[in-house]
C-alpha cells in the first residue's frame, strides 16, 4: 500500500484488506493493517503456501515510498527462500549417501567430515542444516 508522491499514509483512516476466493465467492480472511502514519508506503501482508493450505501474515512493515526501499523490505522478507540455495547441495549428497550411491573414495579430512555429517541421525542432520 502506498500513498501518492510527496504524501504519507496519514490521510488513510484505516486499511482493511479482504482475501476472497472468487470461484466460491467466499471471503477467506480479512485483516486490519497497522499503519505507520508517517510512512509513505507499507508492506501489508504476505501470502505463502504451507503444507496443504495458505497462510496470510499481517506484516505492516513501513518503508519509503520509492521503489528501492520497498524492494529492500521485500528482499528482507524473502531472504528465507535463499536457505534452499545454500542447503541443496548437502541435501542432495545426503540423498545419494542414503541411497548407497556415494562411495568413500578419499581419506582427506574434509571427505571424512562429510561422511560423518551424512551419517548423522535425521533429527540431528535437520538441526545441523538450520545453521547453514
Amino acid at each position: 500500500m502506498s500513498a501518492e508522491e510527496d504524501e504519507d499514509l496519514s490521510h488513510f483512516a484505516s486499511a482493511t484488506f479482504f482475501l476472497t476466493d472468487l470461484a466460491r465467492d467466499q471471503e477467506l480472511t480479512s485483516l486490519e493493517c497497522r499503519l505507520d502514519r508517517k510512512a509513505r508506503s507499507v508492506v501489508v501482508s504476505s501470502l505463502s503456501r504451507h503444507d496443504n493450505g495458505w497462510v496470510v501474515l499481517d506484516l505492516g512493515d513501513p518503508c519509503g515510498g520509492k521503489l528501492e526501499p520497498v524492494m529492500t523490505t521485500l528482499a528482507d522478507r524473502q531472504s528465507r527462500h535463499l536457505n534452499w540455495e545454500r542447503r541443496c547441495d548437502l541435501i542432495y549428497l545426503r540423498v545419494l549417501h542414503k541411497c548407497g550411491r556415494m562411495a568413500r573414495a578419499s581419506d582427506a579430512e574434509f571427505a571424512v567430515l562429510m561422511h560423518k555429517i551424512m551419517e548423522l541421525p535425521v533429527a540431528v542432520f535437520q538441526s545441523f542444516m538450520k545453521f547453514i
